[in-house]
């Protein structure tokens, strides 16, 4: 996924750089600017979506990529060029989906409500009825089904 990324961001960035005013490279997971490490906001279309990539001392700290309407589709997360996870979006603006690297997954339904958490620190995947109570708790090979 992180390798994905980072070539859609070569992608942005081979055009800037036959522009001539700023010579952009990604190199080794590093963005640089006429040479230095660049901080700031890239922003690039691709397949019609609209996507921004921020960075500090030349390292990828967030991506951003947008529906056509301009509502946010999808938010990676990073610190200082570590992938920590990413977010989902519906159209609404409501989170549909949390996912933080080698800990937990949440899925919402549209409303904001909780669906689904899969929790890898603790082994265990609940399932939620629309009201918040769970539905099903499946704990190593253990379920618990609830009315």
């Amino acid at each position: 996924m992180k390798k994905i990324l980072l070539i859609l961001l070569l992608l942005f960035l081979i055009p800037l750089s036959a522009c001539g005013r700023v010579k952009y490279e990604f190199k080794d997971g590093i963005m640089y600017e006429n040479g230095k490490q660049a901080t700031g906001t890239f922003e690039f279309k691709l397949n019609g979506f609209k996507s921004k990539g921020k960075f500090i001392n030349g390292l990828t700290n967030e991506i951003e990529v947008y529906y056509s309407d301009g509502s946010i589709l999808r938010k990676d997360i990073y610190v200082n060029g570590e992938f920590l996870g990413f977010q989902v979006y519906y159209r609404n603006g409501k989170l549909m989906s949390n996912y933080l690297k080698d800990k937990r997954m949440d899925i919402f339904y549209d409303d904001g409500q909780l669906l689904m958490r899969s929790d890898k620190e603790k082994g265990e995947i609940t399932i939620y009825f629309e009201n918040g109570n769970p539905l099903l708790i499946i704990s190593g090979t253990k379920s618990t089904l609830f009315n």
